[in-house]
């Protein structure tokens, strides 16, 4: 398709991405845009990867990497420290019209605003987008007991990976379902040490074709 050049170029970051994607990139100053997504009211594609990298004046910037094609990517969230505005305003500026729960207990009290029925009311009147809970994806309580204890995050993703082979989620789990702009959600703040980076990365591995933003 047509590339997009740099407005700003780091060759280094440009080449990496146009070499490991196949996909144009633009570099915008993070100021120049309230949230990456911002880059949809003017540039034409839907946003890939968006990663923050800061250069050599130490000014922070957002490499985005734009997917001609239009294929929209999968998104995961977190709802931990984020207050309901935050959640649902990332939600809506992400145009997400489904979230898939991957959690094993979504009507726990500490949950707050995204337990189950409060989370599927609230999605449908803020967002207009549907809930799914998935508990395919979801760890055991055993598993997720053991982390707490050991805090082993190396014996985790073992185990949480060998659970998704067993259950053969792959076969399981329809791919119909991540069509569209979806969202995987999840407790955590952060993906590094959390099941949905490992439930999208271990689908990902099984039916390729998925490119994957941690909002």
């Amino acid at each position: 398709g047509r590339s997009v050049r740099a407005i700003t170029q780091l060759p280094s970051i440009g080449q990496f991405l146009e070499a490991r994607f196949s996909v144009p990139f633009i570099l915008l100053p993070h100021h120049h845009l309230r949230h990456p997504l911002d880059a949809r009211k003017t540039l034409t594609g839907t946003p890939l990867v968006t990663r923050a990298c800061v250069d050599g004046c130490g000014s922070v910037r957002m490499a985005l990497a734009l997917r001609m094609s239009g294929t929209p990517p999968i998104y995961t969230l977190g709802f931990a420290g984020k207050s309901a505005e935050e959640f649902f305003g990332l939600l809506r500026r992400s145009g997400i019209k489904r979230v898939i729960d991957v959690r094993l207990n979504n009507v726990s009290q500490l949950a707050g605003f995204t337990k189950r029925q409060d989370i599927a009311f609230f999605l449908k009147e803020l967002c207009g987008a549907e809930y799914v809970h998935e508990p395919m994806l979801a760890p055991t309580k055993e598993i997720l007991d053991d982390y707490r204890k050991d805090r082993s995050w190396a014996r985790y993703t073992e185990r949480y990976l060998a659970l998704m082979a067993g259950r053969e989620v792959e076969s399981h789990v329809s791919r119909a379902l991540f069509e569209g702009q979806t969202a995987l959600l999840c407790s955590e703040p952060t993906p590094d040490r959390c099941h949905r980076r490992l439930a999208l990365e271990y689908l990902q591995s099984k039916w390729g074709g998925m490119e994957i933003v941690h909002l």
